[in-house]
């Protein structure tokens, strides 16, 4: 099929601008406008409601009282479930200091990290919050949680489990996972300087149990683009999730390698190549997005009979990142790209939007649902009756603890009283509702372990003997490798000192002087800095800083730049028989 852009284009737009005609300077001119301004679709936060998130904490008591239980494991006693399994995959600004919890090396690896532990100075950014973090245990006067349903796929996660040799702890609090890597190094000291991911598969099922408990309409499509790791997409699988993909890599990796039905994978990649689209044709995966007349022409001469669903633009603008920019529909574009799909013969089945991540104005979603319902009646009044699937977005945060739990619950509040508004079930009921969530399921569930390979004292000429100024210490991973978070996704990632568990246990008060210090990536760039000035205790070389929450857009971010393995860690596997506890 040739594909005539310049006709095609002018017949959109004369269908778009009977009503407003412009003169070729001003249209110029406002297009321009409109692709630069901010404030265009944005909505602002005085707009949103002030939503009371009263089930907040009922959330987190829900997620608290999951709990995977392996019988069989059980049975078979701890030796079994302590198997393991590691395997090699195929400058920050400165910052006040406070305090951070620095886990001392223990010859009985299930002893967790002592709560005496020393304390440290070190970036602000670099700490674990209080109301965040919490290792011990649950105060005694906390009521007990209401249980969860059992998840009809808990056979599955069981067989997922034993496929990656996740090995049992005893909760996910990060005490626990630094006892499970602590035990792992000392089982495999040969490769204590690489850097590792632990993988904590349960809590990936803890988020989909609160995920359903919240939005009990909306069927999560795991935005694969976060973090690709094979045993997290095997996870989702299990318990029904769909995926959202992006490229043909993806499309692979889920289809094709994992075997998923292609009719539970949306291609959400509003601008494409002709051979994604020819791609994901091969594939069977019909559905997939497009905001523009260019995309729509690609897919007519690549794949006609696929599924088209429209993106439109609604941000919030208080959003800590926003996407309108680059993608999206205005409302006033909706009827010509409509009726350019219908003289394309091409079929519309459904509307998307992704509203931003890390939403803080939650009314954003009220607004988002209207649009795209005009744009469902729209798409019927042009005579598209195949209209079945919104996708109401991604972006979400993941409810690991009270603080992020309260923004979830918003969101999904906001989102369940704008469905009910505008999609009433009763009127709605073959309506599928979907969501791209990935940092809310991948962030939890990932440790990064990042061991010291590199030390230099600084010193000052004319000093006194043995006077250091400064200790720069090299790690593993750098702003190339996990820590291109730092850069691209505003991250402010935190840790926690492992001593090695394969050196002799440091001195008693070594831990409680602090140091001033620099952390530095491994790459020869002298950009590669991760924290530039921090107080740090005295390290050694295999010594490790411990990173939570850091599953989401971060190893998938990076590059082997210096052919140094970023891309491919290594990797411990652990399944949580209980959640961290809650504050």
């Amino acid at each position: 099929m040739q594909m005539d852009l310049t006709a095609a284009a002018a017949a959109a737009r004369r269908a778009a601008d009977d009503d407003t005609p412009l003169s070729p300077a001003k249209r110029a001119a406002e297009l321009k406008r409109r692709s630069t301004d901010r404030s265009e679709s944005v909505v602002p936060p005085s707009s949103a409601p002030k939503l009371h998130c009263t089930f907040s904490a009922k959330l987190v008591d829900l997620m608290s009282n999951f709990s995977v239980v392996d019988a069989e494991a059980e049975s078979e006693g701890a030796a079994a479930a302590e198997a393991g399994f590691y395997a090699a995959s195929a400058g920050a600004p400165e910052a006040p200091a406070v305090a951070v919890a620095v886990a001392a090396a223990s010859d009985d690896a299930s002893s967790g990290v002592s709560e005496s532990a020393a304390l440290c100075p070190v970036p602000e950014g670099a700490a674990f919050a209080a109301e965040d973090e919490a290792s011990g245990p649950a105060p005694p006067s906390a009521a007990p949680a209401p249980a969860l349903p059992p998840l009809p796929a808990a056979a599955g996660l069981a067989s997922v489990f034993e496929s990656y040799g996740a090995r049992s702890i005893a909760s996910a609090a990060p005490a626990d996972v630094a006892a499970a890597v602590r035990a792992h190094l000392k089982e495999h000291p040969a490769v204590c300087l690489d850097t590792l991911y632990a993988y904590d598969l349960a809590q990936v099922a803890r988020m989909h149990a609160a995920w359903i408990a919240a939005l009990p309409r909306v069927t999560p499509y795991y935005a694969v683009k976060c973090n690709p790791e094979p045993a997290l997409l095997a996870v989702l699988e299990a318990l029904g999730c769909g995926f959202d993909c992006a490229s043909q890599v993806e499309l692979s990796a889920v289809v094709a390698r994992m075997g998923v039905a292609p009719g539970r994978v949306i291609f959400a990649n509003p601008s494409k190549r002709p051979a994604d689209i020819a791609f994901a044709r091969k594939l069977g995966v019909e559905r997939t997005t497009f905001d523009t007349e260019c995309e729509l022409l690609k897919i007519a001469a690549a794949y006609p009979s696929a599924g088209c669903v429209l993106r439109l633009r609604c941000d919030d603008a208080g959003a800590q990142v926003q996407l309108g920019l680059k993608y999206g529909a205005e409302p006033h574009e909706v009827p010509g790209l409509l009726a350019a799909a219908k003289r394309l013969g091409l079929r519309v089945v459904g509307v998307s939007f992704h509203v931003g991540s890390g939403v803080r104005n939650y009314g954003v979603y009220a607004e988002a649902v209207r649009r795209a319902r005009a744009a469902f009646d729209a798409a019927a009044a042009m005579g598209f009756h195949e209209m079945a699937l919104l996708d109401v977005g991604g972006g979400f945060v993941a409810p690991h603890a009270p603080g992020p739990a309260a923004a979830f619950v918003a969101s999904a509040a906001a989102i369940n009283s704008a469905l009910e508004a505008h999609f009433p079930e009763a009127e709605w009921p073959h309506l599928q509702i979907i969501s791209e969530p990935g940092r809310y399921f991948a962030e939890s569930a990932a440790t990064l372990v990042a061991p010291v390979y590199s030390i230099r004292h600084r010193t000052v000429e004319g000093a006194a003997a043995g006077e250091v100024a400064r200790r720069d210490y090299w790690i593993t991973d750098g702003l190339y490798g996990s820590f291109n978070c730092i850069l691209y996704d505003d991250q402010h990632p935190t840790f926690r000192v492992m001593r090695s568990p394969c050196l002799p246990p440091v001195g008693r008060g070594a831990d409680a002087q602090a140091h001033a210090s620099a952390v530095w990536g491994p790459t020869c760039d002298s950009a590669d800095c991760v924290y530039n000035d921090c107080a740090l205790p005295e390290l050694r070389v295999g010594d490790c800083l411990v990173f939570s929450n850091a599953g989401a857009y971060t190893v998938a971010g990076a590059c082997d730049f210096n052919g140094l393995p970023f891309c491919n860690p290594r990797k411990l596997f652990v399944a949580s028989r209980s959640p961290a506890p809650t504050a």
